[in-house]
C-alpha cells in the first residue's frame, strides 16, 4: 500500500506526504484534493458515544489505497497523533469536526471510505449511558466500511460523515464471549456526503402535539419524540414505517417505507421549547413526519409502530412535504398548516 501521512503545515492546510512503499507511484499521477468532516445526530440515552480511529482508508478501484495513519487536528489539539478518539455527541445539529483537510490524493474511482475504529474495550470505544453504565462499542469487521466518491483532474471536495445512532448503533446484550452487554456500530445509518450536493434541515417543534391524546400516556411526554424523513412525497401514509434493516427485520410488510434519516425531538436551551435538526441530506424531495412513539424504535427490527401515522397529531394526508436544494439551510417548524413546508 502506498502510505500518505497527514501533516499540519504553516499553511494551515492539511496535505498528504509520501511514506512508505509498494503500490504506484502517486507523485506522477493527475490529483485532487478531498476533505473529510463527521457529524452526528442527538440521540436520547447516552451521555456519550465515543471512538478511537485508528486508520482512514481510501479504497481506489484498480489501484493502491491510500492510507492516512497519522492525524493533525487542531480543534482536538491533536498534532501527528497515530490515532484520534471522539465523542460523536460533541458532533450535533449540524456542528461537524473536520478531520482531514486539503488532503491530496491521486484522480480517480475510490469505492469506499474505510474507518478503522479500535473496540474490544472501554477505554477506546464505549457508550456512556444515561445511568452512567460504560459498555464497549464492537465493530462487527473491525472497519467501518462507508459509500464510494470519485476525485477528478485538480478537483476540490468536501465531505461529510453523518452518523445517524438510530440506524447505526444496536444494542447487544451478553453476546460477546463473556456475557457482558455491548453495542454494536455499522455501517448502517452513517452517510457520506458532498457537502456542494446537500441541504440540512431543521425547526421547532410545538410542545402541545407532546400532549395529544396519542402520546398522553406516556410517562414523560417529552421524551421519546422524533421526527422522520421519507424519500419522496406523495407517499401512502400507511407505508411509511419506523426505522428498521432491510437485511435483518422479518415481518416487514409489502410496500413499507423506512425513513431516510430520522432526528429526536430535544430541548432548545437557548431560546426555550423544543427543536430538531436534521445536519446533512441530498437535495430532494421529501415527506416530514411527528412521533411521539420513537424510543420503542428498534433500529434493526420492523415494530410495526407505524409511528408517523398512528401518533402523527395531523390528519394522515397531512403529512408535511418539502423540497430541499443544494446549499440549503432549510427550516420547517412543525405542525405545519396544510401539509407543505415551504422553507
Amino acid at each position: 500500500m502506498k502510505k500518505l501521512s497527514v501533516l499540519f503545515c504553516a499553511s494551515a492546510l492539511l496535505v498528504a506526504c509520501g511514506g512508505g512503499g509498494g503500490g504506484d507511484d502517486s507523485s506522477t499521477a493527475s490529483t485532487g484534493t478531498v476533505s473529510f468532516s463527521l457529524t452526528d445526530a442527538p440521540v436520547d440515552d447516552a451521555k456519550h458515544v465515543v471512538v478511537t480511529v485508528d486508520k482512514v482508508i481510501l479504497r481506489r478501484n484498480g489501484a493502491s489505497d491510500v492510507v492516512i495513519d497519522t492525524f493533525t487536528i487542531p480543534p482536538l489539539n491533536l498534532t501527528n497523533a497515530d490515532t484520534f478518539q471522539i465523542d460523536l455527541l460533541d458532533y450535533r445539529n449540524g456542528n461537524g469536526l473536520l478531520f482531514i483537510n486539503g488532503l491530496v490524493v491521486p484522480a480517480g474511482t475510490y469505492s469506499q471510505l474505510i474507518l478503522q475504529v479500535i473496540d474490544g474495550d472501554s477505554t477506546h470505544s464505549y457508550v456512556h449511558e444515561m445511568d452512567d453504565e460504560i459498555k464497549q462499542i464492537k465493530q462487527p469487521s473491525g472497519d467501518l466500511k462507508l459509500g464510494g466518491f470519485t476525485v477528478q483532474q485538480g478537483g476540490v471536495y468536501s465531505y461529510m460523515l453523518d452518523f445517524d445512532l438510530r440506524k447505526a448503533m444496536t444494542y447487544n446484550p451478553g453476546n460477546n464471549g463473556n456475557g457482558q452487554d455491548r453495542y454494536i456500530l455499522k455501517p448502517t445509518g452513517v452517510r457520506l456526503l458532498d457537502l456542494q450536493l446537500a441541504a440540512s434541515l431543521s425547526g421547532r417543534v410545538d410542545d402541545d402535539l407532546f400532549s395529544d391524546t396519542a402520546c398522553a400516556s406516556k410517562v414523560d411526554p417529552t421524551v421519546g419524540n422524533a421526527v422522520y424523513l421519507y424519500q419522496g412525497v406523495d407517499l401512502a401514509p400507511l407505508n411509511l414505517a419506523d426505522v428498521y434493516d432491510p437485511a435483518l427485520a422479518v415481518g416487514v410488510p409489502a410496500g413499507a417505507i423506512s425513513p431516510y434519516a430520522a432526528a429526536n425531538v430535544y430541548p432548545d436551551t437557548v431560546n426555550g421549547g423544543y427543536v430538531y435538526s436534521l445536519g446533512y441530506v441530498p437535495a430532494g424531495n421529501y415527506t416530514l413526519a411527528f412521533s411521539c412513539d420513537a424510543m420503542d424504535d428498534d433500529p434493526e427490527q420492523y415494530d410495526g409502530i407505524e409511528a408517523p401515522v398512528v401518533t402523527i397529531p395531523l390528519p394522515a394526508d397531512q403529512l408535511t412535504e418539502l423540497t430541499l436544494t443544494a446549499g440549503q439551510a432549510a427550516i420547517c417548524n412543525l405542525p405545519v398548516s396544510g401539509g407543505i413546508c415551504a422553507p
